[in-house]
């Protein structure tokens, strides 16, 4: 029975990580929904201020997840760049050091862009509910 069970697990794992990616757009598409639920929710019952601080907070918890996602995709596509973030040959000599620099900046500054940008929204969000709610 021992068998059975560590022989289902790992294809269990196996399907877990085929279908990742899909797993997690799911995910956060239902994280995105139930968001959207409470925050009506809550203004619903004249809670504007709390729905603002709920939306950031969940906004931000969604949105985690994407960048670390991102520089995966992005370092598993081209093996140089990885060797850039990493700091690996030939990008460990001085020389090199502005040039990784000015990409780990880049990067830093799209990932607060976005960041900013789901703040914001979601901040919006409940301003356009709250009007067409007409509360």
């Amino acid at each position: 029975m021992l068998i059975i069970e560590i022989a289902l697990g790992i294809v269990l794992a196996v399907f877990i990580l085929r279908f990742l990616p899909a797993i997690l757009a799911g995910a956060m598409l239902i994280g995105a929904i139930a968001l959207l639920v409470v925050i009506l929710l809550l203004v619903w019952f004249n809670l504007e201020k709390v729905a603002i601080y709920v939306a950031a907070i969940v906004a931000m918890a969604l949105l985690y997840g994407v960048p670390f996602w991102l520089q995966s995709a992005i370092t598993a596509k081209y093996p140089n760049f990885g060797a850039l973030l990493r700091g690996e040959p030939p990008y460990d000599h001085l020389s090199k050091q502005p040039q990784r620099l000015l990409v780990m900046a880049i990067f830093a500054l799209a990932i607060a862009g976005a960041g900013i940008a789901a703040l914001l929204g979601a901040v919006y969000s409940v301003d356009v509910i709250s009007r067409m709610l007409g509360k």
